[in-house]
């Protein structure tokens, strides 16, 4: 399932942005120009959310902009919304593949209990490749 999540950007031309997302307290991203900031906040966003699954946390639902609360003295320069992917409930399926590249999938993956884990990342690799944000 995809989220929009409100990103508050920071700064002026010619500083470096900055850019939190009041949705996730402990995150925050920055990049040269507005570009890449926003570049940078959907990237790490993902991988933000990614470790928060990992960690068995609950993903925040996003709050709408008019409910925001935004410090007075914050420089805002831009509000934007981050479109990310968020993980629901994990799915059973069965998959076959040759077992010598089952074998390879467990030694790089380091062994059988992790083997999920791995095609869940490459998924999402060969996704991102497929249609990049």
């Amino acid at each position: 399932m995809r989220q929009q999540y409100v990103a508050i950007l920071e700064g002026e031309p010619g500083s470096e942005y900055s850019v939190f997302v009041p949705d996730f307290p402990g995150f925050a991203s920055a990049g040269d120009t507005q570009a890449e900031a926003y570049k940078n906040t959907a990237e790490g966003l993902s991988g933000h959310i990614a470790l928060m699954v990992e960690e068995g946390e609950d993903i925040p639902l996003p709050t709408l902009l008019d409910q925001i609360e935004i410090e007075p003295d914050t420089l805002v320069a831009a509000t934007f919304l981050v479109d990310v992917a968020v993980p629901g409930k994990s799915r059973r399926f069965n998959l076959t593949l040759p077992e010598y590249l089952v074998k390879e999938v467990d030694r790089v993956a380091g062994g059988v209990d992790h083997r999920s884990r791995f095609f869940a990342r490459a998924a999402q690799k060969a996704l991102k490749e497929h249609d990049p944000i």
